[in-house]
């Protein structure tokens, strides 16, 4: 009986087919890992607080461990829908006099960075102009989830895995800073003519940041920007930092991070 050799074209075809179906199954193992977790840290966890201790952040001097909250599905539409921590809602729990409570709303990566390197005020995209930066700062509200809050925000922006931070600052560390900042609160002219300079482009861009170089934060209320003109949200505040030892004070005190996956 004459031996017939398979064709190495053949052969390399079928080696192929192997390799791209046993990569088929990796890429499906992966993605199903990804829709049944999704979180950062103990993804098995979901709907109770826990705390991420110190060891997780050592790069990061902070006043105690953060708590974690990991949310799968639709986000809840009232506070006291959110699991209880410490027997209250979470915000009344970090209600306490003599603190400033606020929140940032981003993405899982972008919360999981901070959690374990700290803020990083170059972050910014710096070819998108915004109210109160030009490529540097860290912008949070004292807003959670009303219409210019922070969970609102990730939502919008953020795709299926969104993330809130949650700051609780000493206001005597908070206000230590309020020499070198920039109040627009009530100032809906200068207000408007700064977002102007900004938003637009009004100044090039090394002179924009050269005005911010020594002020330590601007605050003041959300905005809507129609061509040239600036319409106030009222009742709204935002902040954004702009100084590094600010923003390591922020780091030192963030309290707590909820991870959403839609």
């Amino acid at each position: 009986m004459a031996f017939c050799e398979e064709p190495l074209s053949t052969r390399a075809t079928r080696a192929t087919i192997k390799n791209i179906k046993h990569l088929n199954y990796l890429l499906r193992k992966i993605l199903l890992q990804r829709i049944t977790y999704g979180f950062p840290y103990q993804e098995e966890k979901t709907g109770e607080w826990f705390e991420l201790p110190q060891s997780q952040f050592q790069k990061v001097t902070r006043t105690g461990p953060i708590n974690i909250l990991n949310i799968r599905g639709t986000k809840p539409k009232k506070i006291e829908n959110y699991p209880l921590i410490n027997g209250t809602d979470f915000l009344k729990n970090l209600t306490e006099n003599g603190y400033k409570i606020l929140f940032h709303g981003t993405n899982h990566d972008s919360a999981k960075n901070i959690i374990e390197n700290g803020i990083c005020l170059d972050k910014l995209n710096k070819q998108r102009a915004q109210d109160f930066s030009c490529g540097k700062g860290f912008y949070l509200t004292d807003q959670f989830d009303e219409e210019t809050g922070a969970v609102t925000w990730a939502f919008r922006r953020m795709g299926r895995h969104q993330s809130v931070l949650i700051f609780k600052i000493p206001n005597h560390e908070f206000e230590s800073y309020r020499g070198r900042s920039k109040n627009l609160i009530g100032k809906d002219k200068e207000l408007k003519e700064f977002v102007k300079m900004y938003r637009l482009g009004k100044e090039k861009n090394r002179d924009l940041q050269k005005n911010l170089k020594e002020v330590s934060f601007v605050e003041g209320p959300w905005v809507k920007l129609d061509r040239e003109s600036v319409s106030i949200i009222q009742g709204s505040y935002q902040i954004c930092l702009h100084c590094d030892k600010m923003a390591e004070c922020f780091d030192r005190h963030l309290h707590s991070v909820i991870f959403f996956n839609k």
